[in-house]
């Protein structure tokens, strides 16, 4: 009792044996630790016992953690980009920025192998502020080649929230591109928009405040509060990618996709389909008058955009054309 507050401590433990998790005490305390870090992975408060299996399992993870810090330092990490476009008057009006890494080898990872690694460490906090600084620098360079009404659009993990660096990294992006606020738009999950902490809603309304552009990115998956829309001022809704494959494979034919494009316009909200594969999802989101569309079907991601930006590959899209065609040409 600490003041007459109850006050309970709970441990984590990991454990390693002798000779099992090895022979001498540097190894046996490298043990321990990894089964720690497994105990806490696992909710805290319980004990794990260092295993052979996940030993190597753990080792490859804290191998992988110290490569992402190399990368970071190296400049191993790159973006690529997918278009957005206006789906009635067929023209790219922002792209979305996707974090890869390029190994000294020339390999591309998986962002599914090492994003999760970069969450875990905190180094997603790092590797953030990057991709903020370098989407805008890259914004400001297409601005001077001269494609002067795009956007680029940026994903912010929950651990980014959790700092307080989060808005600082922002404005300081902003500042050394010298792009306006309004043209980076930055993605967050409807998950964290139901983080109804101090620190959340403190963090959304000074971005707000700042400029930038607000999305609710996967919408439609999570738990929501359609009181939460009206409560904190976003200004995009991005569809779930299941409910535009669903337009292809369901007797609804894409209901849920056109009902969330109506809820969204009646909110005045832009409405973003992403995950747009084939000419029938293209049409039916043209019919329920979405606003922007993304996906494979109008271009995978590309580490440059620049020369298909200036070409203008995809311009006057309607329903009569088939952007496919225009986009392989």
């Amino acid at each position: 009792m600490v003041d007459d507050i109850e006050l309970v401590v709970t441990g984590s433990v990991g454990v390693a044996i002798h000779p099992q998790a090895g022979e001498t005490g540097e190894r046996l305390m490298k043990a321990a630790d990894i089964a720690l870090h497994a105990a806490k992975q696992r909710g805290r408060n319980n004990l794990q016992i260092a295993e052979g299996g996940r030993d190597v399992e753990s080792s490859l993870q804290l191998r992988l953690a110290a490569d992402l810090r190399h990368a970071l330092r190296d400049k191993q990490f790159l973006l690529f980009y997918q278009p957005q476009i206006d789906i009635r008057e067929g023209r790219v009006v922002g792209l979305e920025a996707l974090l890869r890494w390029r190994k000294p080898d020339g390999r591309l990872v998986s962002p599914a192998e090492f994003i999760p690694v970069l969450e875990e460490t905190g180094l997603i906090v790092d590797v953030g502020a990057w991709v903020l600084g370098e989407a805008c620098l890259q914004l400001a360079r297409w601005r001077a080649e001269g494609l002067p009404d795009l956007r680029v659009a940026v994903n912010l993990s929950a651990k980014q929230f959790e700092t307080d660096g989060l808005v600082d990294a922002v404005k300081k992006a902003l500042a050394a591109s010298g792009i306006e606020p309004g043209g980076l738009e930055l993605e967050i999950t409807e998950s964290l928009l139901m983080q109804d902490t101090s620190h959340t809603n403190r963090t959304l309304e000074a971005l707000k405040r700042s400029g930038v552009r607000i999305a609710v990115d996967d919408f439609g998956t999570g738990y929501s509060s359609l009181a939460y829309l009206e409560r904190f001022r976003v200004d995009v809704l991005k569809i779930d990618r299941s409910f535009i494959n669903a337009i292809n494979v369901t007797g609804r034919k894409g209901s849920v996709a056109g009902a969330i494009v109506g809820l969204g316009h009646r909110l005045g909200l832009e409405v973003v389909a992403e995950g747009v594969e084939t000419e029938e999802q293209f049409r039916h989101l043209h019919g329920s008058d979405c606003d922007v569309v993304q996906g494979f079907y109008f271009g995978r991601p590309s580490g440059d955009w620049t020369r298909l930006l200036l070409e203008d590959i995809i311009t006057r899209l309607c329903p009569q054309t088939t952007p496919r065609a225009v986009a392989k040409g």
